[in-house]
């Protein structure tokens, strides 16, 4: 309370401060630039042994970019806002200048470079680990990349997305062909893909596996569905049989805190897929 409200307002004594408090939140949004300064304190021996040469200082903060103004944590910030939530470089300077920084582009791109490098070794083990892997989700989509390449017409790229069992590897490529997944995986490779209809992935040889993914195969269906009024029976009633598994699955993954019911339900899905390739049997 203020000072000249803290007394009675008829005759003027003081109000006593009761015991507690009474407490309110309310959420602030902060952001903040600082400046850190880090003083070193020089020293210099006061002996005659002559053991230390001239004056001695602490070595400097330790930087992610040698000899940079930037701390690790402002390019972490920085990374996330670009990579993570994918704003551009030029959107960050104008949020900086709010803060009254003035920072140019060829800094941050400059430092993006740099901390691109350090990070290769990393990556390079994430890919190594993908391919010592003997299970694999893949796809693949377009990615505009606006750089010039010798033998590259047009700016489509590729970007590629490669999912074993315990790790997450990103390629980006020139075009989609075949060299890539074998690039990739090596010619030792051994296992199964779970990957689209796309034809490249049949050129990897006996030692790999395509499970092709439900979605793509019923899109076959619906496409027969709708473009052969004669088969529109047979290919409504394969789409009601992969509508049933999907259903199914559902029903696996909501028991995946449940052991037992997991166990009964992968089962009922396994039975589900086998009756499947009875059928596709008797049909062939």
């Amino acid at each position: 309370m203020p000072k000249a409200e803290q007394c009675c307002p008829v005759c003027g004594k003081p109000f006593s401060v009761f015991p507690g408090s009474e407490d309110s939140e309310e959420i602030h949004w902060e952001v903040r630039l600082v400046r850190h300064i880090h003083k070193r304190t020089p020293y210099r021996p006061t002996c005659n042994c002559r053991a230390v040469p001239g004056i001695m200082t602490a070595p400097p903060v330790p930087k992610l970019i040698p000899k940079g103004m930037f701390s690790c944590s402002f390019w972490v910030h920085l990374l996330l806002e670009k990579f993570l939530f994918q704003r551009p470089l030029y959107r960050v300077r104008q949020v900086l200048a709010l803060e009254g920084l003035s920072v140019s582009q060829g800094t941050l791109t400059g430092g993006l470079k740099r901390i691109g490098e350090l990070l290769q070794p990393l990556y390079a083990g994430i890919l190594e680990r993908s391919r010592a892997a003997d299970h694999w989700h893949r796809d693949e989509t377009r990615w505009m990349v606006f750089a010039e390449m010798e033998g590259k017409v047009g700016h489509r790229w590729w970007l590629g997305v490669v999912v074993p069992p315990d790790s997450w590897a990103y390629l980006l490529e020139p075009t989609r062909s075949a060299k890539v997944p074998q690039n990739h995986l090596g010619e030792e490779a051994e296992g199964i893909i779970n990957a689209d209809r796309y034809v490249v992935y049949k050129s990897l040889g006996g030692k790999i596996r395509i499970a092709f993914c439900w979605s793509q195969v019923r899109r076959d269906f619906v496409r027969i569905h709708d473009v052969h009024k004669r088969l529109r029976p047979w290919a409504t009633t394969w789409i009601e049989r992969i509508n049933a598994l999907f259903a199914q699955n559902a029903k696996r993954l909501e028991g995946l805190a449940n052991p037992e019911a997991f166990r009964l339900e992968d089962q009922a899905l396994r039975q589900a897929v086998a009756s499947l390739v009875e059928v596709r049997e008797e049909e062939l």
